[in-house]
């Protein structure tokens, strides 16, 4: 698996759990052993102001830990799609 890292505006939240994403990689065993310990990322930035955003994955955007050996040749889903919505306060619950 590979950890989707966002950096999003604080005042949004996501309304759904992040998608699962994959990286297909290659190596020797060992070092793909390696990736279970200290996975992959992608890490983007969630452009701010909209209510849902798209992101396009690719292999490149795949960052491997320095210390492991492996070759990233693919990553799925390709489009990862976001929906967003405003973060709630106690304070804003209260008003209803």
């Amino acid at each position: 698996p590979v950890h989707l890292a966002l950096t999003m505006d604080s005042g949004h939240v996501l309304r759904d759990p992040l998608p699962d994403v994959r990286a297909l990689v290659a190596g020797e065993g060992k070092e793909i052993f390696a990736l279970f310990a200290s996975p992959p990322v992608i890490r983007r930035d969630v452009p701010r102001g909209a209510d849902s955003a798209t992101l396009t994955l690719r292999a490149e955007d795949v960052q491997i830990p320095p210390n492991i050996a492996v070759l990233v040749r693919d990553v799925q889903p390709r489009t990862v799609l976001l929906h967003l919505a405003p973060r709630t306060t106690a304070a804003d619950s209260g008003r209803r």
